[in-house]
């Protein structure tokens, strides 16, 4: 492999791990801690969903697309937006997904898109519930769980869908960014040796 390829794939790799260091992940307590739960059926509980902020929107977000996937379909859900925010267009249940958006820069190391409250009208296991590109993106470009960053113009930041389980049966989840492996990094590229 010639040196000005190694170095692109590198500094590739760099720019990828810094993509992944914001992230859109479901929690089960409001200071985004807890990414598992245990709902028996007929319980309550409430799902958090939340920007991780980091990486590119470090200095803060106003605002957010995205889709919830996973989510038991036979149970009722009150899905309600941040009450920092002025504008949602869709529901991140609805399988297509949802645009927000805050008027005023949001800052911390977590930012409460929505609240979902519900009911477990059946009993599931290992549920995994993930945070998905909103389906089809607004804008084709971005097909990627995205926030927007604070300041003018709003640049677009992709970052990770975190998920969340329901009733694990095992460990449950860890509430962690996915770091950049140099395999996943190759794959990327088409390199070769990744195929």
């Amino acid at each position: 492999m010639k040196r000005h390829q190694l170095g692109f794939i590198l500094a590739a790799s760099l720019v990828a791990a810094r993509a992944h260091a914001q992230s859109i992940g479901i929690f089960f307590d409001p200071q985004g801690a807890s990414c598992s739960a245990t709902i028996p059926s007929g319980g309550t509980g409430t799902m958090f969903i939340m920007s991780v902020l980091g990486g590119g929107v470090a200095g803060g977000t106003t605002g957010a697309e995205f889709r919830v996937d996973g989510f038991p379909s036979a149970w009722f859900a009150n899905i309600v937006p941040s009450p920092a925010s002025n504008l949602q267009i869709g529901s991140p249940l609805s399988g297509v997904g949802c645009n927000i958006a805050f008027p005023m820069c949001q800052t911390g190391s977590v930012v409460l898109l929505y609240t979902v409250s519900f009911f477990a009208s059946t009993q599931v296991v290992n549920q995994y519930v993930r945070c998905l590109a909103r389906n089809p993106p607004l804008n084709p470009s971005f097909p990627c769980p995205l926030m927007t960053r604070c300041g003018f113009p709003f640049d677009i930041v992709c970052g990770t869908g975190g998920e969340g389980i329901l009733n694990p049966t095992g460990s449950g989840c860890t509430v962690a960014a996915e770091p950049a492996t140099w395999s996943r990094v190759k794959r990327l590229y088409g390199t070769p040796s990744a195929r």
